[in-house]
């Protein structure tokens, strides 16, 4: 094996087992993306998706570092492979 590939196999390799997070910050439990000036969507944990079970709140706005965000929309796939659930939408 050429010694310069070593390297890159190692990260490939390193990366692979680590998860994926798939949020920019979470609130009580709800994992969110900002996805445009003061508004957010709600997504999941990680890339397995499956990171939510039980009660769900979802409210109106959500506050993160003293900056409020409207929360506009439930990503694709954001409740993937989460069961139970039942939400509440404030």
């Amino acid at each position: 094996m050429n010694p310069s590939k070593i390297p890159a196999l190692l990260l490939i390799g390193l990366l692979s087992i680590l998860p994926l997070w798939a949020y920019d910050f979470e609130v009580d439990g709800v994992y969110y993306n900002r996805i445009d000036t003061g508004k957010v969507e709600v997504t999941s944990k990680t890339s397995d998706r499956n990171s939510y079970s039980g009660n769900i709140i979802l409210p109106e706005r959500v506050t993160y570092q003293n900056k409020e965000y409207y929360v506009t929309r439930i990503g694709d796939h954001a409740f993937m492979s989460s069961h139970p659930l039942l939400f509440q939408m404030v």
